[in-house]
């Protein structure tokens, strides 16, 4: 069983619970974070067993999953208590592979997983409390996937091949054959991927090239056409990025790339989906995973290197982003989650699970 300590304070209005997975402590933080300052406050420490990464919130927010990427291959359900975000461990599951990305169906059926290693997806239904089953469907992909998700509609799944420098999908409930996507140019290496809510584009972040694709998407046939591509680094120098997503309201994207320890931004036109960069920030040492608070005010970043949980705030006119906090967390931070809290007294001081 995992273990929990936490600290004493009361919850403010408008607070959001960040949950951060540090893979080489084996454990989880979960922060408070303060809507109103951008001030972020450690509030529990769970030690997990394993080297915990890719994090993934129930539809309903009462759950948290965790993969271990160390053996054995698992992933670890956590409750959320909803006034204070604090966790509590609930089981751990089977999983067939370590897992690079999970994610859920839209519906809240399936718990979805990639294995870069294992060059395949893994499919595990859930049951009425949202626990996977032990039994998992596995399908051989092409070289390294990277991420997995469902489309908005819930019709077609799709898997970021990095190794075949495409994007493959299949209709949820029907999973082979996968048919391509999109295709990529040689040496792109897509990473992971974020859809608009129009449903009618694909935002790609490639890693191995440092692009940002625009692709638009058929809702229909899940077909997607590249658009056009945006380089975050001058020729020359070696790309790594990381972690892309759309602010709320689609005004803004942002994306990391760990070889210059930067965060990009774009201003998204609101008819076309096109792109116009915006700028450029300096943060964490290898910033492999952020995410942006459900209020879009805020982005949240951690540093694989520096050990660092940093915080933005974002301009709601600009998209520009100023640090309002800076905190550490264990070491090897790797994904990173937020939850919006009800106003509540936290519970008490110390935890034993």
């Amino acid at each position: 069983m995992a273990s929990a300590t936490t600290t004493s304070a009361t919850i403010a209005s408008a607070t959001t619970a960040v949950y951060i997975a540090n893979s080489d402590s084996h454990s989880l933080s979960v922060f408070w974070l303060d809507e109103q300052t951008g001030k972020a406050a450690l509030q529990q420490t769970l030690a997990v067993r394993g080297a915990v990464m890719p994090l993934r919130l129930s539809h309903n927010k009462r759950l948290l999953y965790a993969a271990i990427r160390s053996e054995p291959y698992r992933v670890a359900v956590f409750d959320i208590d909803p006034h204070t975000g604090y966790l509590t461990a609930r089981t751990s599951i089977p999983l067939p592979d370590s897992m690079a990305n999970i994610d859920l169906d839209r519906a809240g059926r399936y718990l979805l997983s990639a294995s870069y290693g294992g060059n395949s997806i893994s499919i595990q239904p859930l049951d009425s409390e949202g626990i996977p089953a032990a039994q998992a469907q596995v399908i051989k992909t092409g070289a390294h996937p990277h991420q997995i998700t469902a489309d908005p509609e819930n019709q077609f799944i799709y898997v970021s091949l990095l190794g075949e420098n495409r994007l493959d999908y299949f209709r949820l409930g029907d999973e082979t054959p996968h048919t391509t996507a999109l295709e990529l140019p040689a040496g792109s290496g897509p990473r992971h991927f974020v859809f608009s809510k129009q449903k009618k584009r694909v935002y790609v972040l490639s890693e191995l090239s440092a692009q940002v694709q625009v692709a638009a998407r058929d809702p229909s046939t899940g077909v997607l056409r590249l658009r056009e591509s945006h380089s975050l680094l001058p020729a020359g120098n070696a790309p790594w990025a990381a972690d892309i997503h759309l602010t709320p309201d689609e005004h803004f994207l942002y994306v990391s790339e760990r070889n210059s320890n930067s965060l990009f931004g774009f201003r998204v036109d609101q008819q076309s989906g096109r792109l116009r960069a915006l700028g450029k920030w300096t943060t964490e040492h290898q910033p492999r995973a952020f995410t942006i608070s459900e209020s879009g005010r805020y982005l949240l970043v951690v540093g694989q290197k520096s050990h660092h949980l940093q915080v933005f705030a974002i301009n709601p006119a600009t998209g520009a982003l100023t640090v309002t906090e800076r905190k550490a967390t264990g070491n090897n931070p790797s994904w990173v989650e937020t939850l919006a809290l009800k106003a509540r007294s936290n519970k008490p001081e110390v935890q034993n699970e």
